[in-house]
C-alpha cells in the first residue's frame, strides 16, 4: 500500500513537472517579442496645457522633441570637441580631471575643498 502510494505521487509530481515545464516553453516566446503597448505621452509645456490633441498629434509632438534633444546632443558633443582641439595638453588633462570631479557628482559652492587658497 505505501509503495502505490508512493509510486502515484512520483507519477503526479512528474506529471505536474512535464506540464509546468511545457507551459513555460510556450511562454517563452511571447516574453521575447517586443509588447506593441503604447508608450504614455508625457507632454511638456506649453503642449501639455492643450487638452484637444489627439493620441496621434501626441506621439508627433513626442517624436520632433525625441529628435530635438538628440540634435542639441549633437551639437554639445562637437562643440566640446571643437573647444577641446583648442587646449594645450596641460589644459586637456586639467579638464579631465574637471570632468572626472562633476561626474560623480556636482559640487556645492560651499563645499570644501582640497586646495588651499592663500
Amino acid at each position: 500500500m505505501l509503495l502505490r502510494r508512493s509510486l502515484v505521487a512520483v507519477i503526479v509530481i512528474a506529471a505536474g513537472i512535464a506540464i509546468s515545464s511545457r507551459a513555460a516553453d510556450e511562454k517563452s516566446p511571447a516574453a521575447d517579442a517586443p509588447k506593441e503597448k503604447p508608450k504614455a505621452t508625457k507632454l511638456f509645456k506649453p503642449w501639455s496645457d492643450l487638452t484637444s490633441l489627439s493620441d496621434e498629434q501626441k506621439g508627433k509632438i513626442r517624436d520632433i522633441h525625441t529628435k530635438f534633444l538628440a540634435d542639441r546632443k549633437a551639437l554639445e558633443d562637437k562643440q566640446h570637441d571643437d573647444i577641446f582641439a583648442l587646449l594645450s595638453d596641460d589644459q586637456k588633462v586639467e579638464l579631465k580631471k574637471v570632468e572626472t570631479a562633476n561626474k560623480g557628482g556636482k559640487k556645492s559652492a560651499d563645499a570644501p575643498t582640497d586646495e588651499k587658497k592663500d
